[in-house]
């Protein structure tokens, strides 16, 4: 008997107030199957808009975007999101009528953006500064060289944080810098990082390389059970097309 077939013949057995709790509790149940089967669907996993491949390094990409209807004047500074290299930069562009480069495409800028990927084993020894110099300075370089304006930088959480330092040290290259949710105090997550201290040093002894996916997981596990609970329920009633 499925789900929906059980629900429905408690639902005629059941007649008192705990009864109906009970009932609530079941479609709720579902509820959460239904977010939690969407979000594992993966079926908004990629970029929505029209890109094209400028450069490469590693996994790395330089993705320019583009729309259906490029003709009309273009607003002079080129932007350049910078997402976070844990997260992927998808969330940005993430569905058609819920994308922020689209947005921006629409009303005539020129929009780049950084897909990291994920690493590879010649990255191994890359610390935060080699992500920095080795591609988001290179990647400066190309945007200035080939528009000959200053860009216009958006920081999504990390790449908030590769935006700020581009601004300080690249700043001949910046015309404006905006953060959005860019991470500055760590400090809350002090004693539940050192609670898995252990742990995560084995990690670093033992792998070359630690997925983003585990990473995220890591964070999620700060989470108190019941908001997660509620975000995948939430997730449910979202229309991914």
């Amino acid at each position: 008997m499925g789900v929906n077939q059980l629900s429905y013949f408690i639902e005629g057995a059941l007649k008192t107030e705990q009864d109906k709790k009970f009932l609530e509790l079941l479609q709720e149940l579902k509820t959460f199957h239904a977010g939690l089967y969407q979000l594992l669907d993966g079926k908004f996993y990629s970029f929505s808009s029209n890109y094209q491949v400028i450069w490469q390094h590693n996994n790395t990409r330089l993705l320019k975007f583009s729309s259906k209807n490029d003709s009309g004047d273009i607003k002079t500074n080129p932007i350049l999101f910078i997402p976070s290299p844990i997260n992927r930069g998808y969330i940005l562009d993430i569905m058609h009528n819920y994308s922020l480069v689209k947005s921006m495409v629409d009303v005539k800028f020129s929009c780049y953006l950084i897909d990291w990927g994920d690493p590879v084993i010649e990255e191994t020894d890359y610390k935060f500064e080699d992500y920095f110099l080795n591609k988001v300075v290179k990647i400066l370089s190309i945007i200035n060289d080939k528009h000959k304006q200053k860009i216009n930088l958006i920081g999504y959480c990390l790449g908030g944080v590769f935006s700020i330092l581009s601004a300080v040290f690249n700043k001949s290259r910046i015309n404006k810098l905006v953060l959005l949710a860019c991470p500055w105090d760590f400090s809350c997550y002090k004693d539940k990082v050192l609670f898995l201290k252990d742990y995560i040093n084995h990690l670093l002894e033992t792998q070359q390389l630690i997925s983003s996916h585990f990473i995220r997981n890591f964070f999620l596990s700060f989470i108190p059970a019941e908001k997660f609970y509620k975000k995948i329920i939430n997730f449910s009633s979202l229309e991914l097309t």
